[in-house]
């Protein structure tokens, strides 16, 4: 129905100037619902969205100075969670040498640098291998008996590591640890438990973010 004028409503009789007054009435009502809806959505958006204070420099400073140590998961992290099979069956998987880099810098520097990871690889043997990396967990369905391993050998608190992790598995360790990290794409309920969200992916430079805020605020970093 359409309404140009006042004058138009005050020319129609009773009948249709009940019609009209029900019109603007319901149209105004459905109007408020859609507006409710709306704002209720939005609400319900920004309360399930990460704290932008969890990324804060006040916060991560904090977190960052006591850790000695930086322990990650391999699947998801250290790569982009893609494996695939070669000719002879294996198992394979990319790394990205920025994360390498990363690795290297921090061991340099005094860091204690350890990998738990549920697979059995060999190619992840090899990286692991490649860079050096003295403390390596494969097969690790339940990765908290390695992290207890690693407290009791490096004699670490677990507010003194730092942890970077993806999965369901890794929420044990990341609610203990002094400084926790997950990529972007890191189910919710980890998302929700870390300090801390990178901006890269993983197998694209998530574990370089993470190291960079180690050799920048941690305990061996230059102050």
């Amino acid at each position: 129905m359409k309404i140009s004028t006042l004058g138009h409503l005050e020319k129609c009789d009773s009948r249709e100037r009940l019609n009209v007054v029900v019109h603007l009435v319901f149209g105004h009502n459905l109007f408020m619902k859609r507006k409710s809806k709306a704002k209720s959505s939005r609400k319900e958006e920004k309360s399930s969205a990460i704290s932008p204070k969890k990324n804060s420099h006040t916060s991560l400073s904090k977190s960052l100075r006591n850790i000695k140590m930086f322990v990650m998961d391999v699947d998801g992290c250290l790569t982009d969670g893609t494996i695939w099979l070669d000719s002879n069956l294996q198992w394979r998987r990319s790394f990205n040498v920025l994360d390498g880099v990363g690795i290297k810098l921090l061991m340099e520097q005094g860091y204690i640098v350890a990998v738990i990871t549920g697979g059995n690889s060999e190619d992840v043997r090899m990286r692991v291998k490649f860079l050096g990396i003295e403390h390596f967990y494969d097969g690790a369905s339940d990765k908290t008996p390695p992290f207890e391993n690693l407290i009791q050998k490096t004699g670490l608190k677990a507010n003194e590591i730092a942890y970077v992790g993806d999965e369901i598995y890794d929420v044990p360790i990341i609610k203990r640890v002094g400084f926790s990290a997950c990529p972007p794409r890191a189910i919710k309920q980890v998302q929700k438990e870390s300090h801390y969200v990178t901006k890269a992916e993983g197998g694209y430079g998530a574990i370089r973010e993470v190291a960079d805020l180690i050799l920048e605020g941690g305990f061996y970093s230059k102050k």
